[in-house]
């Protein structure tokens, strides 16, 4: 924030962002909204927004609604980002549900928010250098347990398709992005970056072959391995 530190408590910073997502959400906040969002009481409440308003981060007065000032609006949106920052490096280069990083990184993000550049700088490195998170992916075995968007570092490139979408000819496996998937293929010998050869793919599954090794797999578990035509 143009290198200003409001230094609010991880406790304040959830009152500021659950009053700009209830200001963005209805015109009209009050203090029983904040009280159920964050699950306190009303004394609880009034107490964290009272030194809100001090700080000039609200506006309230008795028995009035409670809005946001633009300082408010601006700290808060810095808030976001740096959540934003921090969940994205998680779920790239953890292995954790989404629901586990989600309240994890809000308990830490406070601490760590003097480190977001470092962050930053690491995902733009991994998303400017796949083949090197490729790797990594693979040394580390990360648990592939969401979606390709939710997991792997989001580079547009049409030509990694899922095997799903695959016609008869010979692709590259890139990675997959189911766990148990990944941990059947590899017991079969299948791994990253092996070639293999798509010989059939109807409607109930999708026949492949490595070397002599021929495998048919059904739409749901050939959905996770995404591939690229050679």
């Amino acid at each position: 924030m143009n290198g200003i530190e409001y230094n609010l408590t991880p406790g304040l910073e959830d009152y500021l962002l659950a009053v700009n997502k209830l200001v963005n959400e209805k015109k009209t906040v009050r203090l029983k909204d904040i009280s159920a969002i964050i699950g306190v009481t009303n004394a609880s409440a009034t107490s964290a927004i009272s030194q809100l308003v001090e700080r000039g981060f609200l506006t309230h007065s008795p028995y009035e609604y409670i809005d946001i000032t633009p300082l408010g609006v601006a700290y808060a949106e810095e808030i976001s980002r740096r959540r934003n920052v921090i969940t994205k490096f998680f779920k790239k280069f953890i292995n954790l549900k989404d629901n586990e990083i989600e309240k994890i990184v809000c308990k830490i993000e406070h601490f760590l928010s003097p480190f977001i550049s470092d962050f930053q700088k690491t995902i733009e490195f991994f998303e400017n250098n796949r083949d090197c998170y490729e790797k990594l992916a693979q040394y580390l075995n990360f648990d592939q347990h969401t979606t390709k968007e939710e997991t792997k570092i989001e580079i547009e490139n049409p030509k990694i398709i899922p095997l799903t979408m695959a016609n008869k000819g010979r692709y590259r496996i890139k990675y997959f992005s189911g766990y148990r998937i990944e941990l059947r293929l590899k017991q079969m010998g299948i791994l990253p970056l092996d070639e293999i050869e798509v010989l059939s793919n109807q409607s109930g599954q999708v026949l492949i072959a490595k070397d002599t090794l021929r495998i048919g797999l059904g739409r749901g578990a050939a959905h996770h391995i995404m591939i690229e035509k050679i």
